[in-house]
């Protein structure tokens, strides 16, 4: 190598222009925005979950806008109310995704049970426990016209304005079904209240 000639560093090489530098942390930035969002629905359908069915319908519920009204609470702005109404309204029909749950089971409606697999994300139940649930899930998958609490259809979460205040309905099998309020409080969902309707 002559005297003029020189070699440049390989860590010179590596450095980015600025422009491409601003656009990876813009795509970082959105990443963890796109995640936060996932994880702060997924945390309210934890809590909107517990002590619930494992069994979820494929089909998201929709919240008729007639049923908002039983919300009328004392704890809360009536503008928050009117928010979920219009949310309610244009409210459209969608599918849930299994990786929308943890430890649930989702079926399609009229869609057989296998009971093994329900008992093996049910390990607290007692024994008699587990010969109802066989005997509930074998009426099921025979015929559609007894009376049953499961499988639970649950509808997207309607959110205020604020997304402090969250509003999910369920309906448990063919027996009514819940309207229930929540809370964001210190950055965990609460159920503050809700109303319980039947056929």
């Amino acid at each position: 190598m002559s005297s003029r000639e020189y070699s440049v560093p390989k860590a010179a090489t590596d450095v980015k222009p600025p422009d491409v530098i601003c656009h990876m942390r813009e795509l970082v930035s959105l990443l963890m925005f796109l995640y936060s969002l996932n994880s702060f629905s997924q945390d309210l359908i934890d809590v909107a979950l517990r002590n619930k069915s494992v069994l979820i319908l494929n089909e998201a519920y929709i919240i008729p806008n007639s049923q908002i009204n039983y919300l009328e609470l004392d704890s809360i702005d009536k503008s928050i109310i009117e928010e979920f109404k219009l949310q309610a309204n244009e409210q459209k029909a969608s599918n849930w995704n299994e990786s929308d749950f943890k430890d649930r089971i989702l079926i399609k409606n009229k869609e057989r049970i296998n009971v093994d697999k329900v008992l093996t994300l049910s390990p607290n139940l007692t024994d008699r426990q587990k010969k109802d649930l066989r005997k509930a899930i074998k009426i099921y998958n025979s015929t559609d016209d007894e009376w049953r609490t499961f499988p639970l259809q649950i509808s997207k979460p309607l959110y205020s304005k604020q997304r402090d205040y969250a509003v999910i309905g369920f309906i448990d099998g063919n027996s009514g079904g819940t309207i229930n309020l929540f809370h964001l409080e210190n950055g965990e969902w609460k159920s503050i209240g809700g109303t319980r309707w039947a056929y």
